[in-house]
């Protein structure tokens, strides 16, 4: 088990925590560590505080910064989608890795927010997106502007939920199949009401 904090990566062995060192000659672009993903390829995304992404796969890194396409500030979150296609937001954008590497994700897809707090993907490969910093006009106050988009898997387009929702700092799917979040602004963990992602 790996376990993304402040002061690093560490690595749990089934009897203790151990801070995880690189290789020699090797080291992290940051000790503070905000989102982890492990791959279905074994490999381990590591998302950081201070931005960019570092891709640990037996050992060794491959790291990927803003001029590669990953978003700026830090990385709030890294999935794996259903595809193989590898997430990553933070407050300061949303992009996808595939096989034509990173690309930043805008209103093409039917993203028009700037930024993204958590990213999540549910059993049937649905992605689910906490947006950040764009007024969707769905509140009744200004601190719930941002809302949950969603992109099926194979769409082309996400779709909108109309959920209002402020800070988000988790989402996870229940077994009977809805998703839930939890939304620090009203200090609440509760299901998306509406879901139009779904299939």
């Amino acid at each position: 088990m790996w376990l993304g904090t402040e002061a690093g990566l560490y690595r749990f062995d089934g009897l203790r925590f151990a801070a995880w060192k690189p290789s020699s000659g090797q080291q992290f672009r940051d000790s503070s560590v905000l989102s982890l993903c492990v791959a279905r390829d074994g490999s381990l995304w590591i998302g950081f505080g201070s931005g960019g992404i570092t891709q640990l796969r037996d050992g060794h890194f491959e790291k990927y910064s803003h001029a590669d396409g990953v978003p700026t500030g830090g990385i709030l979150s890294v999935v794996e989608d259903a595809n193989g296609s590898i997430w990553a937001g933070g407050q300061y954008g949303l992009s996808k890795l595939d096989s034509g590497g990173w690309r930043q994700v805008g209103t093409e897809l039917g993203y028009p927010a700037p930024g993204a707090q958590v990213i999540f993907v549910d059993r049937r490969g649905n992605l689910w997106v906490a947006t950040d910093g764009f007024d969707f006009g769905l509140g009744k106050d200004s601190v719930r502007r941002n809302t949950i988009l969603t992109l099926a898997a194979n769409a082309k387009r996400f779709a909108a939920t109309q959920e209002a929702v402020g800070q988000v700092w988790m989402m996870a799917e229940a077994p009977d199949g809805e998703v839930w979040i939890a939304d620090t602004t009203g200090r609440t963990a509760r299901p998306i009401m509406r879901q139009s992602g779904r299939s």
